[in-house]
């Protein structure tokens, strides 16, 4: 729900994606704060109190917030695709970008850390590559994709694309060279980066096609649901029978077609649809 909240905020596609984007990253850093908490606590009964009260905390931020502006503009445009049809099929695609951009980061850690002891990496070292992805992942949402998409004013669409790029090609040497220290350092690098704002990014680009709903939002969360229980298990099975090593080369592989579903992402009938109502609606005002 804090996603249509957030998508309310911005009209503007960079300063939405890096709203998103920030977003996102809160809730990662709220995670590794409950990580070092859970392992810093006397019991782990000690976190509960913790995690309620910052619970209340954040939720009462809601109701202090303005409410958005609203433009009778975008509110006809949405009516109008959700009447046509056109956005059921938008946000089908929408979902399983979705799928991927939060499987690609479930499997990345919860495959790493095993595969690389079952290559014969040690166990302390594996841990630090683990440890690298969660900071960098949570950075990358919290600072580096907010700080890029608002000084190079880019929209979603090209965040996810360069993001997961950016993922294939740190993740190319570790390909070639699987137990390499370093090969598997950058890949796991540019995978936190690249990939950890992708989900932020696919919710902005469902907004720049067609206002988000609350049904949108619905779609989303069966999105990182499926994403965080389902991919994991089928990247598992695909290690069963290739082995440990091939850890890596699902993760680009799905990097890959999601670049390629971000790419084409046809956005000309939404936007139309879109350009025509606003164009109707000026009419009317007139």
């Amino acid at each position: 729900m804090t996603s249509l909240l957030v998508s309310q905020i911005y009209e503007e596609s960079s300063k939405s994606s890096a709203a998103q984007s920030f977003n996102q990253g809160g809730f990662s850093a709220g995670c590794l704060c409950m990580t070092v908490l859970s392992a810093t606590m006397p019991t782990a009964l000690g976190v509960f109190p913790v995690t309620g009260i910052l619970t209340l905390v954040t939720g009462s931020f809601l109701y202090v917030l303005p409410p958005p502006p609203t433009q009778n503009g975008l509110e006809a445009c949405s009516k109008c695709n959700q009447d046509s049809g056109i956005l059921t099929g938008h946000m089908g695609h929408m979902g399983v970008m979705g799928i991927l951009a939060v499987g690609i980061e479930a499997a990345c850690g919860t495959w790493l850390i095993t595969t690389l002891c079952q290559m014969g990496a040690d166990m302390a070292w594996a841990k630090i590559a683990n440890a690298e992805f969660w900071i960098l992942f949570a950075a990358g949402r919290l600072i580096i994709a907010p700080a890029i998409c608002s000084l190079c004013d880019l929209r979603a669409r090209t965040c996810i694309v360069g993001g997961a790029a950016v993922s294939i090609l740190s993740a190319s040497g570790s390909l070639i060279f699987p137990t390499n220290f370093i090969a598997i350092c950058i890949a796991v690098g540019g995978i936190a980066i690249g990939i950890g704002p992708a989900f932020a990014m696919v919710i902005s680009m469902a907004k720049d096609i067609s206002p988000l709903t609350v049904k949108d939002s619905t779609v989303f969360t069966a999105a990182a649901i499926v994403g965080t229980a389902g991919v994991p298990s089928l990247v598992g099975g695909v290690l069963a029978m290739l082995g440990p090593s091939a850890v890596m080369l699902c993760l680009v592989l799905m990097c890959l077609i999601l670049l390629i579903m971000a790419s084409c992402a046809d956005q000309q009938p939404w936007m139309l649809a879109a350009n025509a109502s606003t164009s109707t609606q000026s009419l009317l005002d007139a």
